[in-house]
């Protein structure tokens, strides 16, 4: 063999360990080790430091089972409040507004909009909900999800549009919310908004733009060239095998890292490539550690107990992690980062009235405590939360839940939103009235629509969004302005 031709197989066999280990990196992330990090992108591992605080973070807080909307914000007057009280009686129907345990009014700026005749309140146990609205650091949305193209229910009815497959399926409309397709999909568009802004916000650490918290991972994070790193709740970051004592003897994981840097015997492509993965995984874990402020941190506030059974908030211990990171943005060398939260237990077919009242309550809890971390850290108005969930439920009682519904009412919290306000049309609450299909809301306004509007004050572009949300192109991309510019 010639010296050329050597250097030609050297440089094919190089190009395809290449190839190998990206294609290995992703697959590590989907594998039951579910490394959680983002290897797309191998970049510069030194922390840059942000000129400027031109920093902007999302929350996705995900209310697994699918919330009952027409028990969290209820038009409470004309023929809507009629049929509201007809169809949900005493078994699910909350008290009237005033009494004791009753519904919280709400005045929204914009009642105008609803030609000043509407009134509307909050399920009980909002009650800082409602204080942020009253303080304009929260708006709600009316009538959101997953749409193919605007569909009316007797187009619906008459198949003439196309909507969403597998509707009313747990798994399926979670992932459509989250990747707008069923179960199934990889990339998500909270994942593929941060994509877009990587380059240029996150050069050095673009592995550190979607972030997961304890098991609250999701399709939402993923991209289509990053997908998200996992910091669990509290204690060791990354690989606790890589710390484990070796013989007895605490070494750091120096063994585990003098392995790796060994040159494998014979070339073998697959033993280098896993060789890789490690060791640039090691170095993530490394360097999220040394950038994280401690756990304990004075800024960092107490996680509360829940107000109704005594229990920490399951929902603000995730959200401390993700304060704790957010306070280190600048030892990291980020400036864009999406963040997922999580809470359960909303599939309310039966004992729904106890059973939302607690959910909602943590709900409450995770907004207020929300506010007041993001005002401690000095990014108010930096960091935007925002509530989805599999589907809306239906406005008809089952005698002691709801069933699957469809279209929802969501929240917007934050400095940044255009709060003490009620965006979009709000549906009657009617069978066979305008909104509705089988006793379920036909949703008025797409997941696009309602993610373009964060994602546009996130930094994104116009044809950026298109990229993002390939549906939008079907939908008024401006019809949702909640957030301010």
């Amino acid at each position: 063999m010639n010296s050329e031709q050597h250097d030609h197989d050297c440089d094919h066999h190089d190009h395809s360990r290449r190839r190998l280990l990206r294609s290995a990196l992703g697959l590590a992330l989907t594998g039951p080790a579910a490394f959680a990090v983002n290897l797309a992108h191998i970049g510069a591992a030194a922390a840059q430091s942000a000129g400027s605080d031109d920093y902007k973070a999302l929350i996705c807080l995900f209310m697994y089972g699918g919330n009952d909307q027409a028990n969290t914000l209820v038009a409470t007057s004309g023929r809507s409040w009629e049929r509201y009280r007809n169809l949900r009686g005493d078994s699910i129907g909350m008290p009237d507004p005033g009494v004791n345990g009753g519904l919280l009014p709400i005045s929204p700026d914009n009642l105008s909009a609803f030609g000043n005749s509407g009134t509307f309140a909050l399920h009980p146990a909002l009650t800082d909900t409602r204080a942020l609205f009253e303080q304009k650091k929260l708006a709600f949305v009316a009538n959101v999800g997953p749409l193919i193209e605007p569909i009316t229910p007797d187009e619906y009815r008459r198949m003439q549009k196309r909507y969403p497959d597998r509707l009313f399926s747990h798994n399926d409309q979670q992932a459509t919310w989250q990747t707008f397709s069923p179960e199934g999909s990889r990339a998500g568009w909270g994942g593929n908004l941060a994509s877009l802004l990587a380059d240029s916000y996150n050069a050095t650490a673009p592995f550190f733009s979607a972030i997961s918290t304890a098991s609250s991972a999701a399709a939402w994070l993923s991209g289509q060239r990053i997908n998200p790193y996992s910091v669990p709740l509290t204690g060791k970051i990354g690989f606790v095998q890589s710390d484990m004592p070796l013989g007895g003897i605490d070494n750091n994981g120096a063994p585990l890292r003098d392995i790796l840097n060994l040159e494998p015997a014979g070339g073998n492509l697959l033993e280098k490539t896993y060789s890789e993965l490690y060791k640039r995984t090691l170095q993530y874990q490394e360097r999220m550690r040394s950038a994280l402020i401690d756990e304990n941190d004075s800024r960092l506030l107490a996680v509360p107990q829940n107000r109704l059974d005594g229990h920490k908030n399951s929902v603000v211990e995730q959200l401390r992690t993700v304060a704790r990171i957010i306070a280190s943005r600048q030892n990291l060398g980020v400036r864009r980062q999406v963040f997922f939260i999580s809470l359960g237990g909303f599939d309310t077919h039966s004992g729904q009235k106890n059973t939302q009242n607690k959910l909602l309550a943590q709900i409450d809890q995770t907004l207020a405590h929300f506010a007041r971390q993001m005002r401690v850290l000095g990014v108010e108005d930096q960091v935007t939360l925002f509530t989805a969930s599999d589907f809306g439920r239906s406005m008809r009682s089952n005698g002691a839940g709801t069933d699957h519904g469809w279209g929802s009412h969501h929240l917007v919290a934050g400095g940044a939103v255009q709060g003490g306000r009620l965006y979009g049309t709000f549906p009657e609450f009617d069978l066979n009235g305008a909104n509705d299909i089988h006793g379920r809301l036909v949703p008025r306004y797409s997941v696009e629509q309602y993610a373009a509007a964060l994602g546009r004050w996130f930094g994104v572009s116009d044809s950026g969004l298109l990229e993002a949300l390939p549906g939008l192109r079907n939908f008024d991309a401006k019809a949702l302005q909640f957030m301010r510019t």
